[in-house]
């Protein structure tokens, strides 16, 4: 792990950062995998206006 400037990190060797971030990041998906695009556009007609998009012409 490097910190800028070509220089590795001092604490890497016990830094415990790296696995958490990896945890954290298996659990975000984890969620993600629960839902579809669908899920996340389901409601159109409050999407519609805040996207600039006009649903009657779509």
């Amino acid at each position: 792990m490097h910190a800028g400037r070509g220089r590795a990190c001092a604490i890497s060797p016990a830094c415990r950062l790296k696995g958490m971030l990896h945890e954290a990041l298996g659990a975000f998906l984890s969620v993600l995998d629960k839902y579809t695009l669908a899920d996340i556009v389901r409601d159109r007609a409050s999407l519609g206006p805040l996207l600039g998009i006009d649903l009657a012409a779509a």
